[in-house]
């Protein structure tokens, strides 16, 4: 079984996998100071631009493939009168958007906003909500709605609201956000150290799109899972503890009367985030199926797992999960801190009899390292660069690797170096790479003291598909 604290590990570095990459980030902030820098200069009322939703909470995760994309959502409050018409506003921000040589061939009206549908290679859209300020509070919004039969309303809305209750469930003390600035395009919020609560939701939503791939209509929307879970949270420094609290007690947040459902908007009380549940039916069920399920995976499941992740990975996606199990086994910080300032490790990782692989490298490391020794009959834990173990002892070292990866046979170039005057002298340098086959696991005797290190490479047909660290062994 895993201790609490491995958990808490892997599922911070499933999280930290869901996180779209910087440059798909920059790239969303410029389109979007584009389209708000635009719009603000053609506009001829005081207009207030910010975005909302998931960008705005900190809690995007990446599409399921690259294929995919993700949304930005972003709100347009013009300050316009209270008796101005939703469809005046809404056609407000489309008139401006259609005259556009450039967003007008991508502009589609949905029902609350226009959307731009950028190029495949941007791997996103951007959905912009017109809207005007409310008569009830200050940051209470009117945001326009087109029915089915062509008819524009106001629907209330607080996305500002929102985001400051958001923000006192999950501690503000726990995260460093862009501050705002004065001018009335507000900067895409960057959340540089998520709360655990963040990263539980990241989990929790990603399990979602896992879950209903193929049925997204009735797939739990997002805000119902944010909204729950930041008030399960129980202000948890840990994401698989928070997951725990937040599974256990989220659905005591939805009301019942009968078969109708009530899940309050806690920035504007009167608004019903299920409300969809009570036209269709089958979307509560959805819901509750999907609770049921994520109980199993991540509460009874995970808990369970060893060395075999495969049934880890059908429920988040191998990507997510190797790379995260790979790097629990050898923290990152710890590795390169010790690499770094060690200037032995430094020699020995340099030395001359160390051969440059013969084939090209995957990108990233996806394998991490597990290792005992046994002295004496007695069989005792290795971490990476760890204190000295003594000569006369074996230690064994075993690949964590998706089992996806080594499906259909594979073979492991180990390479092995030695360092030291006693390998030297005995001609045992090494340095090269030794194939094994259909095996993870590798052993070697403690003969000679020095700072010596493997690393591992996942072969296939098609080259190298994996590889780990540099595995550091001092010997005493």
């Amino acid at each position: 079984m895993m201790t609490i604290d491995r958990l808490n590990k892997l599922f911070l570095r499933m999280a930290e996998e869901l996180d779209i990459s910087e440059a798909l980030f920059q790239r969303a902030e410029r389109s979007y100071s584009a389209v708000g820098t635009y719009i603000k200069n053609h506009c001829n009322h005081p207009i207030e631009i910010y975005t909302q939703g998931s960008f705005r909470l900190g809690t995007v995760v990446r599409p399921l493939s690259d294929e995919d994309d993700y949304d930005l959502d972003l709100v347009c409050e013009i300050s316009v009168g209270h008796q101005v018409q939703p469809s005046t506003i809404k056609n407000m921000i489309g008139d401006i958007l259609r005259n556009s040589d450039r967003y007008s061939s991508m502009l589609e009206e949905k029902k609350r906003c226009w959307r731009i549908e950028y190029a495949d290679e941007a791997q996103f859209h951007m959905d912009i909500t017109p809207a005007k300020p409310s008569i009830l509070q200050s940051t209470h919004i009117d945001v326009t709605h087109k029915d089915d039969s062509g008819h524009y309303t106001h629907s209330p809305s607080n996305p500002k609201g929102y985001e400051a209750w958001f923000v006192k469930r999950k501690n503000l003390s726990t995260i460093k956000m862009a501050a705002f600035d004065s001018s009335s395009i507000e900067p895409v919020k960057t959340h540089t150290n998520k709360s655990a609560l963040q990263r539980a939701i990241q989990i929790l939503k990603r399990h979602r799109d896992m879950m209903f791939e193929s049925n997204t209509d009735n797939a739990p929307i997002s805000i119902i899972l944010t909204t729950l879970a930041a008030h399960a949270y129980g202000g948890e420094s840990g994401v698989f503890d928070a997951l725990q609290t937040i599974l256990a007690t989220m659905d005591s947040f939805i009301q019942r009367d009968g078969s109708s459902y009530f899940i309050e908007n806690p920035s504007y009380t009167k608004e019903n985030f299920a409300d969809k549940w009570n036209e269709t039916p089958v979307k509560a069920v959805a819901f509750y199926e999907w609770l049921k399920k994520a109980k199993h995976d991540i509460l009874e499941l995970a808990p369970q797992l060893t060395d075999d992740f495969t049934t880890l990975e059908g429920v988040f996606g191998e990507r997510v999960v190797g790379r995260s199990v790979a790097e629990i086994a050898q923290p990152r910080n710890e590795t390169q801190k010790s690499i770094i300032i060690t200037p032995n490790i430094q020699t020995a990782l340099s030395v001359p009899h160390r051969q440059k692989p013969y084939f090209a490298l995957p990108r990233g490391h996806t394998m991490g390292i597990h290792a005992t020794f046994t002295k004496d009959g007695c069989q005792y834990q290795y971490q990476n660069n760890g204190q000295p173990i003594p000569k006369g002892a074996s230690i064994e070292f075993s690949l964590l690797v998706s089992n996806t990866l080594t499906r259909g046979g594979y073979s492991v170039l180990w390479q092995v170096v030695n360092t030291g005057n006693e390998a030297w002298r005995a001609d045992c340098l090494r340095g090269g790479f030794e194939n094994e086959r259909n095996t993870t696991k590798h052993c070697e005797p403690t003969k000679y003291a020095g700072t010596h290190f493997v690393q591992a490479f996942l072969m296939k047909k098609n080259g190298c598909i994996a590889m780990s660290k540099e595995f550091i062994v001092n010997i005493a």
